[in-house]
Parts: C-alpha cells; sequence; structure tokens
C-alpha cells in the first residue's frame, strides 16, 4: 500500500519559476501602465518600453524554462507532446517581436500546470487515505458457524463475514442478521456511520 504522495523538488522548482515568471510578468505590465502616465517624449517612451521589454522577456524565459527542456528532448526523439508546443510558441513570439505574448504563454500555462499537478496529488492522497482505511483482516462464518481470520484480499463472493462493534466493514456485501450503525467509509468514502439491519446492502 503506498504512502501519502510527495511533493517532488522538480515540482517544487516548477512552482517557484512559475510564480517568478508571474511577478515578471505583472511588474511589466504594471511598469507600462505607471510610466504610460509620463511625458509623451521619444526617449521616455523608449526606456517604458524597454524596461517593460526585458521584465517580459524574463517572465518568459523564467517560465518557458518549466517546458524547454522536455520540448527539446520530445524534438530529438520525434516524440512532439505538449511541452513540445509550448517550447515553439514561447520561442516564436520572441522571434518574431513579441515578449508580451511570450511571457503570457509562459507563465499562464506554467501556472495551469501547476493547478493540473496540484488537483492530481489531492486525488492521489484522497485515494491512499481511503486504502489506509480499509482493514487488512476479515473475520469469516464458515458454514457450520466456525470464525477464522482471513485477508481481506481473499474474500470471495457469497462468503459470510462477522463485523463486531468497533470493526470496519472490509468488503461490499448484504446484512444477513442483526443491527448497528456502520462505519462504511472504507467502502463508500462516507464520513458518517450509517444505520444498517438486515437486508441492508
Amino acid at each position: 500500500m503506498s504512502g501519502a504522495a510527495r511533493p517532488s523538488p522538480w515540482r517544487a522548482t516548477e512552482a517557484v519559476r512559475t510564480y517568478a515568471s508571474g511577478i515578471l510578468w505583472f511588474a511589466g505590465i504594471g511598469l507600462v501602465l505607471v510610466l504610460g502616465q509620463g511625458p509623451d517624449q521619444a526617449g521616455w517612451l523608449q526606456f517604458r518600453t524597454d524596461a517593460a521589454g526585458l521584465l517580459y522577456l524574463g517572465a518568459a524565459l523564467v517560465g518557458g524554462w518549466n517546458f524547454f527542456p522536455k520540448g527539446f528532448r520530445s524534438a530529438r526523439t520525434l516524440k512532439l507532446d505538449m511541452n513540445f508546443l509550448m517550447t515553439v510558441a514561447i520561442v516564436g513570439a520572441l522571434l518574431i517581436g513579441e515578449p508580451l505574448e511570450a511571457a503570457a504563454i509562459a507563465f499562464l500555462f506554467s501556472f495551469a500546470e501547476l493547478l493540473e499537478h496540484s488537483s492530481m496529488v489531492r486525488a492521489r492522497n484522497s485515494i491512499d487515505h481511503l486504502l489506509r482505511l480499509a482493514p487488512e483482516i476479515a473475520t469469516v462464518v464458515t458454514a457450520d458457524g466456525a470464525e477464522r481470520l482471513v485477508p481481506a484480499s481473499e474474500l470471495r463472493a457469497g462468503q459470510r463475514v462477522r463485523v463486531r462493534p468497533g470493526e470496519k466493514v472490509p468488503i461490499d456485501g448484504v446484512v444477513r442478521e442483526g443491527q448497528s450503525a456502520v462505519d462504511q467509509a472504507s467502502i463508500t468514502g462516507e464520513s458518517v456511520p450509517v444505520a444498517k439491519t438486515a437486508c441492508d446492502p
């Protein structure tokens, strides 16, 4: 049984690059907006353009580095994927003199990758948590009424299982006798015990 998923150092580095790319991108946009109120002189306009362009370039390169190594690798092996497409888009935007668009692509797609990975980690942790809830041993009642302990993974359809107060349900089934409030978390994920009587699933 696997433990909870741990964030990889590579993913942590990708997150830092993503945030840095976003900061540089927004700083460039903010610089244009703030300095746009300055004097309408050629030198001033050129300074504003150059300063913002450098910030956009930094954002594109920092955020794009989340894709560049994997994009170049996919190109070498001729197994083109999204990383290759993002690399082409970012480099292409820079080559045609559109650093703002390159920065936007680098940051937004890096941020989307980060959100996707975060969702996957949460889902994997939830599954691992449910697996840890499942008991490993079940009490099987034989035809003569005797009880024996067997691994829950070896239970078969048609076998009768006794679940005592405080124990967890090891497998899906139908109640044959008795009644109780049953913790079904390991089976259905429900967090509140459910009242069960004979013939209830």
